[in-house]
């Protein structure tokens, strides 16, 4: 009778053992850090041919006032 509660208990705690880290997050996969991100943002190509257009757009404005 003694070894069966043991085995019990011991199936109990690792039931319990187990159901608490199943909400843990897996340790191998990180998730991407703000630096990567922004790194990866920026080499973009729609990125890219957004800020080249923007830079067309300042620089002819700046050209206007100069002039």
């Amino acid at each position: 009778m003694r070894n069966k509660i043991i085995i019990v208990g011991a199936i109990v705690a690792f039931i319990y053992w187990r159901g608490a880290r199943s909400h843990r997050p897996v340790k191998g996969k990180r998730p991407e850090t703000v630096r990567h991100q922004a790194e990866r943002l920026w080499k973009d190509p729609k990125a890219e041919k957004a800020r080249r257009k923007l830079a067309e757009k300042v620089g002819n404005k700046v050209g206007h006032l100069t002039k």
